[in-house]
């Protein structure tokens, strides 16, 4: 749990932090910038390198939960592979999104521009200052998962005796709350099912709206690299479905009674 607390909160900024830094050289993408292939290279494998440490720490942490209750049979070699799948998909659709709206400049805005709550392009007139208003969905996302969060009353902090402690039980809300802002964890040892498509949902109607006003403010871009992008976040985000169902229909450990008890899914992956 707390390896992947950390991941989250160390490595998901700095992922969107050097997507955002790509775009505001486009010179390195559109290849109009002496930039060595080198640079490119290392960033972008940053990137993914970044992906798929956030992906194998979700994966881990199902492991360990299973691990921890007695005779809960492991996850197989495919198992985890699927798993693997569906969470560096989703993890990439979604941080790809947030990293491209971030970044979205006006036409006559200068890409090294300093970064004000407002901005003025070349010819004086003040624009979107996108970081700003990323920040602003991000927030407003993350209260809304820590609100339904707390509204499933976890118990993540309670005791042995079965005392509550309602400080520490709320600030891990608000932190499984941020790890929501990029992915879905189930919390509850209760059927999943109606929570997780609430949730991805919820993203996927979040990540098209960005990712649509992305593709039309972001003119600076040629349109085919602006259609690939898009192209890309929906296709991950399809991937990761295709996968979640895979696991839960053909390898969870579980994955009969799951089909024919929807009241069997447990937290415990």
């Amino acid at each position: 749990m707390l390896d992947m607390m950390h991941s989250f909160l160390q490595d998901a900024p700095q992922l969107i932090f050097q997507i955002f830094l790509l775009y505001r050289s486009p010179g390195i993408i559109t290849g109009k910038e002496d930039a060595t292939v080198l640079t490119t290279t290392v960033q972008i494998w940053k990137i993914l390198l970044g992906v798929f440490a956030m992906s194998w720490s979700l994966v881990s942490y199902q492991d360990e939960l299973r691990r921890s209750v007695p005779d809960k049979q492991q996850l197989s070699c495919c198992a985890t592979t699927t798993c693997l799948l569906w969470r560096a998909s989703m993890l990439a659709s979604r941080i790809i999104t947030i990293g491209s709206f971030s970044a979205i400049l006006h036409p006559n805005q200068d890409p090294r521009s300093v970064y004000l709550l407002r901005w003025t392009d070349s010819q004086g007139n003040i624009v979107i200052a996108y970081p700003i208003v990323t920040v602003c969905v991000l927030a407003a996302h993350w209260l809304i998962m820590t609100a339904w969060i707390y509204a499933q009353k976890t118990t993540f902090c309670a005791q042995g005796d079965n005392s509550t402690h309602p400080v520490l039980e709320f600030l891990y809300n608000c932190v499984i709350g941020f790890v929501h802002v990029f992915c879905y964890i189930n919390v509850k040892d209760t059927p999943s099912r109606k929570r997780m498509v609430f949730f991805y949902a919820f993203c996927l109607i979040e990540n098209s709206a960005m990712i649509a006003i992305w593709y039309v403010q972001m003119v600076v871009y040629p349109e085919s690299i602006r259609v690939v992008i898009v192209f890309t976040v929906e296709v991950l985000w399809v991937i990761g479905v295709c996968s979640v169902i895979g696991y839960y229909a053909f390898l969870h450990p579980d994955h009969t009674s799951i089909i024919h008890q929807s009241n069997s899914a447990s937290w415990r992956q």
